[in-house]
């Protein structure tokens, strides 16, 4: 009984690994770059627009808000 794979069959294993993983490599390359190009006003936005949401949802779940007089 024969044990192990040849040199032959491994290196055709390889091809196939890699002609199926380039598509996802190619397009994981443009996500990436998109995010590093984006305009920095729109994370800017979207870092406030994050922060207010949280606001919004912090105040929503407090039980009384009360304005105190100074």
């Amino acid at each position: 009984m024969r044990r192990g794979a040849s040199l032959v069959e491994v290196i055709i294993a390889m091809t196939i690994i890699a002609l199926l993983l380039t598509p996802v490599v190619l397009f994981f390359n443009k996500t990436i770059y998109f995010f590093y190009s984006v305009n920095p006003s729109y994370k800017v936005f979207s870092a406030v627009n994050d922060a207010m949401n949280e606001i919004t949802d912090t105040l929503r779940q407090a039980k009384e808000v009360g304005i105190s007089e100074g």
